[in-house]
């Protein structure tokens, strides 16, 4: 590949990403602010169970194929559940 392909490519590369961003920002742009802080701790449902755990990682607006903010939680039962749904999550008291 020459160097102007490797140029070309990276442009369209380029392009696609800023219109992803735009979709994105577009998507994101009425949430509310996140509820919960990394290291909280979180009670939540899963599969019909009820857990505790803490928030390790936050996702403001979860992932691209979601529009709300969803958490990653280690939980007192030694698993790690990901895009766990802010629905889902309430403070552990």
């Amino acid at each position: 590949m020459s160097v102007n392909d490797t140029l070309k490519v990276l442009e369209a590369t380029r392009r696609q990403l800023e219109k992803e961003a735009a979709t994105r920002h577009i998507m994101l742009g009425n949430l509310p602010p996140m509820k919960f802080n990394l290291g909280e701790k979180v009670r939540f449902t899963f599969n019909n169970r009820e857990l505790v755990g803490i928030v390790k990682i936050a996702d403001f607006g979860g992932s691209f194929e979601h529009d709300y903010h969803s958490y990653d939680i280690f939980a007192e039962d030694g698993c790690f559940y990901k895009h766990i749904p802010e629905e889902a999550c309430r403070i552990a008291e």
